[in-house]
């Protein structure tokens, strides 16, 4: 996860976000995005959270360089998710390490956690100049042209970490073209209860916009999906949106 919003909580959030589930939501396309950029034996996760999407692309033969804007997401990838094929360092996705990068991913919705255009613009620019020749760069985002996600909610994770019953209330306050998100976490063990709370602000980047800028960077888009089930994108309907770019 990117932007300084996530600075705390690294635990209680790996805890909650389901790893084993996500792979088996997500493992068919981050293994077709590795075949599609040749069998990609270099992988750039440029925010790589606590390591999930990291240790998977190492153990299927990958050398990864796992970054993120949070030191106590890396702290926690390294304790959690250690491997000799995987470099993690704290870093921000618009200012990506040198390459020459065969995949370059930004999941999770990271990218929607820059703060301005002018943000994402750089990011595209900046990480399209270390993309090997035939590598591929594939981004994530949720689609919020969906009605429901233009609405006020809520949504309640919970889990287990050392004994501690964990739970995270989310509540998503779109204003505009962006959402406000805050997060409580609650963990409670033997009686007792600990707090945390975070917040973030979520711009609704949508395809049209990031056609324009990853273009404006010389890529070109080879794939747009609404899910990882490989359907394509509906703007009316799917969930997320999935972008895979080559260059030019």
């Amino acid at each position: 996860m990117a932007g300084s919003a996530f600075r705390n909580g690294a635990a209680w959030y790996d805890a909650l976000s389901g790893g084993g589930r996500r792979l088996e939501r997500e493992g068919g396309f981050l293994l077709g995005a590795l075949s599609r950029a040749g069998g990609a034996r270099r992988v750039l996760d440029t925010a790589c959270g606590t390591g999930v999407h990291a240790l998977f692309f190492a153990g299927h033969g990958a050398s990864v360089a796992a970054r993120d804007l949070s030191p106590d997401m890396i702290a926690v990838a390294r304790r959690r998710r250690p491997h000799p094929g995987i470099a993690y360092a704290t870093g921000d996705m618009r200012h990506p390490p040198e390459g020459p990068w065969d995949l370059i991913l930004c999941l999770g919705n990271s990218l929607c956690l820059l703060p301005a255009r002018e943000d994402a613009a750089l990011f595209f620019r900046n990480n399209a100049a270390v993309l090997a020749p035939e590598g591929r760069l594939a981004v994530q985002v949720l689609n919020y042209a969906l009605p429901g996600m233009r609405k006020p909610r809520t949504r309640m994770e919970t889990a287990t970490l050392d004994g501690a019953a964990v739970r995270a209330e989310k509540r998503f306050f779109p204003e505009g073209d962006r959402t406000r998100l805050e997060i409580t976490y609650t963990a409670e063990r033997d009686g007792e209860a600990e707090r945390h709370m975070e917040t973030a602000w979520l711009n609704h980047w949508d395809r049209e916009l990031l056609e324009g800028l990853a273009g404006n960077a010389g890529l070109r888009l080879e794939e747009c999906l609404g899910g990882y089930n490989g359907a394509v994108f509906d703007a009316e309907k799917s969930g997320d949106l999935i972008m895979v770019w080559r260059r030019g």
